[in-house]
């Protein structure tokens, strides 16, 4: 009696006889492209990990990079609202009253001195 051939599979993940699923490869592409990890070769781990460790250094560098460009926005609106504020501060002509507090003061501080000489040659 003539019995058919069992075909057998190899299935292990080394070498050319690796197990691909077309289905399986569409999936892993859609989901793993951002991360540049998909291949053709879903058995060859060695080249899978190489690629998501320098996508993972990418992605680190390029957020360093993003990260100073917006520290350096943020200084450029900081400079830039002082600078218009300075320039509406002159337009206002405020009044510069640093000059006469400092002349109160002053005399203040003179009158309280005449007053302690006073006091002085009052106990004497």
């Amino acid at each position: 009696m003539v019995t058919p051939a069992e075909v057998q599979m190899d299935l292990s993940l080394e070498g050319d006889k690796s197990v691909k699923s077309h289905l399986l490869q569409g999936i892993l592409d859609l989901f793993l492209e951002t991360l540049n990890i998909y291949n053709n070769h879903l058995g060859d781990l060695k080249k899978i990990s190489t690629q998501l460790l320098i996508t993972l250094f990418m992605a680190w560098s390029l957020l360093g990079v993003i990260l100073v460009e917006l520290l350096l926005f943020v200084e450029s609106v900081i400079v830039f609202v002082w600078r218009l504020l300075v320039r509406l501060v002159k337009l206002m002509r405020i009044k510069d009253n640093t000059k006469v507090l400092i002349d109160e003061t002053q005399k203040r501080h003179a009158k309280r001195e005449r007053q302690k000489a006073q006091r002085r040659e009052q106990e004497r």
